[in-house]
């Protein structure tokens, strides 16, 4: 028989062996490496099947702190292990073997030009992959010196270089060109408005366009005789019945200003006043004998004047012509106006009375069948004079007579604006803030017009105390009193809302509080437990934090 000292030191040395093969291999059933074993230049498999039925898989792998050492596993005849083996002769381990490293390629910029290299006559373009793998392209480009910036390939990627363009030639838009001039009216061609454009050999480019000298002469661009792509000039005068506009000869346009040909208020000769495309009228003999003189009151307007003739003479034919050899000075009547000449059968009509001008009216001559011959209304001949039309007292004709307004003339009338009264109307009844009223003042003139302004109560701020109050003063004016909302009210939609009459015996401040309290909470302010976040535990300068003040306590 074993003794127990002999058996206990035998179990020692059995369980010491177990755990020294545990941590390597364990019991297999089976066991297959597809590398054949130890193979450090080939990534294997290791398969088998536990003594248990657990089928077990491991693959070689590289450790991952090192790019040169591999964990090789291999079959036991006990079952199987696993060792770290360094690779050799320079070789690195990859996917689970050692393999010799290939050497690294060294990175190669690319260039492609556009234009195949120098060439200034074809703007280009390079573009490719820096030594750094970063992408490039460039253009061919003009400097402001007038050189040409060309880019070209080299082995190691682009480079640019300044090069001044030949005898002739100019830098533009990335290449050398012939300087060009080009004359768009063609050259001495004054009848025409034209431009001459191009560019100078240090690469800035003109535009030149015709122009006029004076009202007579032009100034016409064209390309150098001397030198095709350079600009020159020369200048000209139109001639006869022509005007020099906007940079050409062109012919003279037919004159839209009035003539007498007469030449005025001559009373011993006849004429004819005449603004053409628009009317003409001569001078003639009315039925009382007066001479009825036409003559040019400004270039747009013709006018005309009542005149005795002197003693010894008579109107006849349009003119003041001797009854005998005696003479004496003429003398004049004030100014009357255009005479159109109509039918004595004809009616005349004026819709502003006889000559009111202070309204705007409208004459107009109707002949014995009801028809409308000519209608004409009253206009202003510039802001301080009006052209007043009135019917003749036969009805047969009208006159129209340029007359000075005491202020200004507007829309074919005198306008007075003379101030004759201010009302006011206050739909409150007045400084009443607890009713949004507005207010209505209201201005009339002399000559029957009128202006009104319109202004309503409003709040300063919405939702605060101040409010501003619209009220007519004692002259009918609009006036506004900024003031606040008493008893704890505030302002909303022009009005003061909410609150009691007053706050007296509110000795803690209770009611204050309240107020406050409802005016933030109405505002949208965000609130937690119905307190202004953004004033919790904020303190006034008492040290009372703010947000007692919305404690249910305290309402």
């Amino acid at each position: 028989m074993v003794s127990n000292r002999a058996f206990s030191g035998w179990l020692f040395g059995f369980l010491i062996l177990v755990f020294l093969f545990g941590v390597g291999f364990s019991a297999f059933a089976k066991c297959t490496d597809s590398d054949g074993g130890q193979s450090l230049s080939k990534k294997g498999t290791i398969t088998g099947v536990l003594t248990n039925g657990t089928e077990y898989s491991y693959e070689d792998f590289c450790k991952s702190d090192s790019n040169d050492k591999v964990v090789e596993f291999v079959c036991k005849p006990s079952g199987f292990a696993s060792a770290v083996w360094k690779c050799t002769d320079g070789k690195v381990c990859k996917k689970g073997a050692c393999v010799q490293e290939e050497p690294k390629e060294e990175p190669k910029a690319t260039c492609t030009d556009s234009d195949g290299g120098v060439n200034l006559d074809k703007k280009g373009t390079v573009s490719g992959t820096a030594l750094d793998e970063t992408p490039y392209s460039y253009s061919d480009i003009c400097s402001l010196d007038g050189t040409l910036n060309e880019y070209i390939c080299t082995p190691t990627g682009y480079q640019s270089t300044k090069i001044s363009c030949d005898e002739g030639k100019t830098c533009k838009s990335g290449a050398c060109v012939a300087q060009t001039c080009t004359d768009s009216d063609g050259a001495d061609n004054f009848d025409v408005k034209g431009k001459v454009s191009g560019a100078y050999s240090n690469g800035k480019e003109y535009l030149m366009e015709d122009y006029c000298l004076s009202e007579t002469k032009a100034i016409d661009f064209r390309c150098s005789d001397d030198d095709k792509d350079l600009p020159d000039s020369a200048n000209q005068e139109c001639g006869e019945g022509k005007l020099c506009k906007d940079g050409a000869c062109v012919k003279k346009e037919e004159s839209t200003k009035c003539t007498d040909s007469d030449g005025g208020k001559k009373y011993y000769k006849k004429g004819t006043a005449t603004i053409p495309g628009v009317t003409t009228s001569t001078d003639s003999c009315n039925d009382d004998g007066f001479l009825n003189e036409i003559y040019c009151y400004s270039d747009k307007v013709l006018s005309s004047e009542k005149f005795t003739c002197p003693s010894g003479y008579k109107c006849s034919d349009g003119a003041c012509v001797k009854k005998s050899m005696s003479s004496s000075v003429p003398k004049s009547v004030p100014l009357v106006a255009v005479d159109v000449s109509v039918s004595t059968k004809t009616t005349c009509v004026d819709t502003d009375g006889w000559g009111d001008k202070n309204k705007k009216g409208t004459t107009t001559i109707y002949n014995a069948d009801g028809s409308v011959k000519a209608s004409a209304s009253d206009s202003c001949v510039d802001p301080y004079t009006v052209n007043e039309g009135e019917c003749k007292k036969d009805g047969s004709d009208w006159i129209y007579t340029p007359t000075k307004c005491p202020a200004t003339c507007k829309d074919g009338a005198c306008w007075k604006n003379e101030f004759i009264s201010t009302k006011c109307v206050d739909s409150d009844g007045g400084k009443k803030t607890s009713i949004k009223g507005a207010a209505t003042s209201t201005t009339t003139y002399s000559n029957g017009t009128s202006e009104s302004k319109s202004k309503e109560d409003s709040c300063s701020l919405e939702g605060t105390i101040n409010i501003n109050e619209i009220y007519c003063s004692s002259n009918g004016n609009l006036m506004i009193l900024k003031t606040k909302c008493s008893g704890g009210s505030v302002c909303t939609n022009g009005a003061c809302k909410g609150g009691s009459a007053s706050t007296a015996g509110d000795k803690s401040g209770a009611l204050k509080k309240t107020k406050l309290r409802e005016f933030l909470l109405a505002s949208g302010i965000e609130t937690e437990n119905g307190v202004p976040t953004f004033l919790k535990s904020w303190r006034i300068n008492t040290g009372t934090l703010l947000d007692n003040i919305f404690q249910s306590g305290d309402e």
